[in-house]
């Protein structure tokens, strides 16, 4: 050892050296991504279509608009009922996400197809003279 207080063999009590230097523990950066779960879609359109549905149908019992209303509903219907199926079958994969809102689609699509065959046999039959 040199007794040279400006050496550089790291010797000196003020040079860093590596025996003397400090020990920091590393920090980690833990970066937490929440999980999303993926939407049901079938659910949500099959609601979406209920709710045009019967809004279409609302206009089927006025005359002469009630025939073009209902036969413009029936696509929504029809698309609602298969959809709210589709969700519901989803929905047990997914631990019941979109659940009712399938159930929900489904039944506007089924009571909108109910009131398009009420509809379609009530301006039938006033077409067709039945109620004089």
């Amino acid at each position: 050892m040199s007794s040279d207080p400006n050496a550089p063999d790291g010797t000196h009590p003020t040079s860093p050296s590596v025996r003397n230097a400090p020990v920091h523990p590393q920090q980690q950066l833990v970066i937490q991504q929440d999980l999303k779960v993926p939407p049901n879609g079938f659910a949500t359109a099959s609601l979406v279509f209920g709710i045009i549905g019967v809004a279409m149908v609302f206009w089927a019992w006025i005359p002469f608009l009630g025939i073009a209303a209902a036969a413009l509903g029936f696509p929504f219907a029809l698309t609602a009922v298969v959809t709210g199926h589709t969700g519901r079958r989803c929905a047990r994969d997914l631990d019941g996400l979109g659940k009712r809102a399938a159930l929900t689609g489904t039944i506007l699509g089924w009571a909108t197809m109910g009131v398009i065959v009420l509809s379609y046999g009530f301006w039938s039959a006033v077409s067709s003279g039945v109620f004089r």
